[in-house]
């Protein structure tokens, strides 16, 4: 079936070339959740579920299957095919990170056949890339590479630069797991210049963090520490809590490489915090381990066994297998010290036979080196050469300076048990010269100057926050005080119009009071002329009267006497 899928896949390719611009995503889990609450439809529902689901990956990834699941059931129930396919690559994905490597092949498998079946390309390239990465956990390396190439065709053929980055990077993580750290140094970088030219922080940050794990490798410690502090400064930025947990991680390998414990174990420590706040079982078993190392150089032989059954217990709960070689290897490291050789080689013997399963070579070179140093202390230097042979030719082809150094060392011993005292000075000169490469002084010096740099950089960082945070709120009183300022011209204007409205009211009010004064005069002076001309007539009318009367009687009196 799966190979099936592969031929298709690979006969389809030529024909899949439409363009889709690329997904940025934010990792505002509230924000998602309210936004699952406020979708204005079930399809978007569903797209906003899958978001999630993905967002919660590093978060809280058991609470990110179950919103997988319930954005799969409801992409089925519509029928939404673009939901569903995103839907089991979430799901595969999540399932990766939880190493169920069973449930994450069957999500992939069909978020493939999803997205072929519709031409949903983005996706489909996507879940090709997972099942690479699924094919590259499972140390089923051939696979992976065929699927990441086949992933990358049809990245280009989108145009998507952030996926053709995550395909450089994974090959790089092959390569740097084979022990080819140059080759994957290259992929690294040219991962780390298109995440940079699209500003890609989170792939930038992880980008820095895998370069310097390759230098460390190398005996680059400067630059590791260089690479190291630069994804510290993204991660703690962008408050990442499991990729600063990782970084500080690494950092403190480099202490513990320089032989400062301290300064290692207190890396640790906090990296430690931050891996079970996480709930990072992969990055809880690395600490364990790592502090086990340091307890060992501190000759705490207790405590570093401890350590390491802590480790090798989560590694073989997850099924980490890689994780489990070096577990053995390192319990290995105590048994030697407290000479328990037989139980030492045991564990050496188990850690190598995984290590050669999965072709690390750098993981070959330091067993086998562990492996030549306990019989050379047995005085079995035959089978302590034969180990010897091949943990030097696997140093060669890594270019690995420490297990270089490892091999020249027991090189040494050997050579002076044998009697050979001219091979054995010969050695001891290329061995000190290795050694120097990487402790002398001036990569000291540099390798606290990275620090240094770090904590000056951290420092003026926080500086310009704070001086932010300062001009926010001096803005702020600014702009407080042009509101309040505003507020009273406005209030001011208010009154000054009020007033002068009022004003007005005032002189139109005047003038008809005038007005009306004067025509009450008027009224009043035509009244009295009409009540003159009254009283006139009527003394004129009284006048009359009499007058008549006057006639009246006397016209009376004449009749009588008449009569």
């Amino acid at each position: 079936m799966k190979c099936r899928w592969l031929y298709l896949l690979f006969f389809l390719l030529p024909t899949l070339s439409i363009g889709q611009p690329e997904e940025n995503s934010e990792k505002r889990v509230d924000s998602l959740k309210q936004a699952v609450q406020s979708a204005a439809n079930d399809t978007q529902k569903v797209n906003t579920l899958n978001t999630l689901a993905y967002e919660l990956r590093n978060l809280k990834p058991k609470e990110g299957l179950r919103v997988g699941r319930e954005a799969l059931e409801l992409a089925e129930k519509l029928n939404y095919k673009h939901g569903l396919a995103e839907a089991y690559l979430r799901l595969g994905t999540l399932s990766i990170n939880q190493k169920k490597f069973d449930d994450a092949d069957d999500y992939l498998q069909k978020a493939i056949l999803t997205g072929a079946q519709n031409y949903d390309l983005q996706t489909l390239a996507q879940s090709i890339y997972m099942w690479g990465s699924l094919a590259n956990s499972r140390d089923e390396e051939e696979k992976a590479v065929t699927l990441y190439n086949l992933a990358n065709r049809l990245f280009n053929s989108l145009k998507d630069k952030k996926g053709i980055a995550d395909v450089r990077a994974s090959m790089g993580v092959i390569e740097k797991n084979k022990g080819n750290y140059h080759e994957a140094l290259k992929l690294y970088t040219e991962a780390l210049n298109i995440n940079e030219a699209i500003n890609n922080t989170e792939g930038v940050a992880l980008n820095h963090n895998n370069i310097g794990v390759v230098h460390k490798h190398l005996g680059n410690y400067p630059e590791a520490l260089n690479h190291y502090f630069a994804a510290l400064k993204i991660r703690e930025r962008a408050g990442q809590k499991k990729g600063i947990g990782t970084t500080l991680y690494n950092i403190g390998i480099i202490y513990q490489s320089q032989k400062n414990h301290a300064a290692a174990l207190d890396h640790y420590a906090k990296a430690l915090q931050i891996k079970k706040e996480t709930d990072d079982k992969a990055g809880i078993a690395n600490c364990y381990n790592a502090m086990g190392i340091v307890f060992l150089g501190q000759r705490k032989l207790d405590e570093a066994l401890e350590s390491h059954l802590q480790a090798l217990k989560i590694r073989e709960e997850i099924q980490d297998k890689n994780g489990i070689s070096h577990s053995y290897n390192n319990i290995a490291n105590v048994q030697y010290k407290r000479r328990n050789y037989t139980e030492a080689l045991a564990n050496y013997e188990r850690s190598l036979a995984l290590k050669e399963k999965s072709k690390d070579k750098q993981g070959i070179a330091a067993t086998c080196n562990n492996l030549a140093m306990v019989y050379i202390t047995l005085k079995d230097l035959q089978k302590a050469e034969i180990y010897l042979e091949k943990a030097f030719a696997n140093a060669r082809l890594t270019g690995s300076k420490e297990d270089i150094i490892a091999s020249y060392k027991n090189y040494v011993k050997v050579d002076s048990l044998s009697g050979d005292m001219k091979k054995c000075l010969a050695d001891y000169k290329t061995y000190i010269a290795y050694r120097d490469s990487i402790f002398n002084e001036e990569n000291t010096k540099k390798a606290t100057q990275s620090e240094m740099q770090y904590g000056f950089d951290k420092k003026e960082e926080a500086e310009r926050l704070e001086q932010e945070k300062k001009d926010a709120i001096a803005e702020a009183e600014k702009r407080k005080q042009r509101i309040v300022l505003f507020a009273i011209s406005g209030f001011g204007l208010l009154v000054l119009g009020f007033a002068l409205f009022a004003y007005r009211s005032f002189l139109q009010k005047r003038k008809a009071n005038i007005e009306i004064s004067h025509q009450k005069e008027l009224i009043e002076e035509k009244q009295k002329e009409i009540l003159d001309s009254i009283y006139y007539a009527r003394r004129i009318q009284r006048s009359l009267l009499t007058s008549e009367r006057f006639i009246q009687k006397h016209l009376t009196r004449l009749k009588k006497e008449g009569a």
